[in-house]
């Protein structure tokens, strides 16, 4: 995988329609790589899920990001794990039917960030 390929950008605009519950788990370079392209907004957690930590203004901005999130994710099939707080958002991913990352999770985490530049979010 080249790295212009790994870029939030050209993650987000990935379609996964074709490819639901057909992924299969990525090398740990790949991961790293594709990590690398989410500019250091994700990081791995001790479970082997990409995650991120939002802290947000209010409780009422996580909701909203809560629910977009949502929507989003009914829409491509693939769901992350979130935690809402008073002032923050924690958001981890994983391909649960492989156990393991794959594609999904990095489109899924591009196609979030896309929504991040929102002025009342802080990464």
């Amino acid at each position: 995988m080249e790295s212009k390929d790994c870029s939030i950008d050209a993650l987000a605009n990935i379609d996964l329609s074709d490819r639901v519950g057909n992924f299969k788990p990525l090398s740990e370079n790949c991961i790293q790589e594709l990590l690398r392209g989410l500019n250091g907004y994700w990081h791995l957690n001790s479970n082997g899920y990409i995650e991120k930590n939002v802290l947000l203004e209010n409780y009422m901005d996580g909701v909203k990001m809560v629910l977009w999130i949502a929507q989003l994710a009914e829409k491509i099939n693939h769901h992350p794990d979130m935690h809402l707080g008073y002032k923050n958002l924690s958001i981890s991913l994983s391909t649960h039917n492989v156990s393991s990352l794959t594609l999904a999770d990095f489109v899924l985490a591009a196609k979030i960030e896309s929504f991040m530049p929102c002025p009342t979010l802080l990464s």
